[in-house]
């Protein structure tokens, strides 16, 4: 079952979550396209699979740490880049740990620790168009974490 909880609960870490854009409700996913070329996109949560879907949150001494269930590849936003622009997700360690912070709405923002980089999801974007990791802060870069978890339910 998946509910709604903080993602900075140390319970909740390292359990699979779907990352949702809290402006479009766009879903934060990744898969091969061609040539195996990783990519890295957002779209409706009911056509995102679990292999692609689901991620890890993991707390390290350097910043979140935010893994593909599936592949483990860590998402990354390196210095040089903005937007779409050397963002992805790979199995390097540079520019691939992020600060997690609540906003006063419950909603969560993503910036990258090294590139001060936020994590966004355009709502008018489909798939990998319009989501990436931009430079300033933007209202698009607010997320909700839904975390798997036994609910005991009456």
């Amino acid at each position: 079952k998946w509910k709604e909880k903080s993602c900075l609960d140390p319970a909740y870490l390292n359990r699979p979550v779907r990352i949702i854009n809290q402006d479009g409700g766009r879903t934060l996913y990744e898969h091969r396209g061609c040539a195996h070329h990783v990519v890295v996109g957002a779209g409706p949560n009911s056509q995102i699979t679990a292999a692609n879907g689901n991620w890890r949150i993991k707390s390290t001494d350097l910043g979140y740490r935010i893994l593909n269930v599936t592949s483990s590849r860590a998402l990354y936003a390196h210095q040089d880049g903005n937007w779409q622009d050397r963002f992805g997700s790979d199995w390097i360690l540079e520019g691939a740990y992020w600060n997690i912070t609540q906003n006063p709405d419950g909603s969560y923002r993503i910036v990258n620790t090294e590139s001060q980089r936020c994590l966004y999801a355009h709502p008018a974007g489909t798939w990998e168009e319009g989501v990436g990791a931009e430079t300033h802060a933007s209202t698009h870069g607010c997320w909700v974490f839904i975390f798997s978890v036994v609910v005991d339910e009456p």
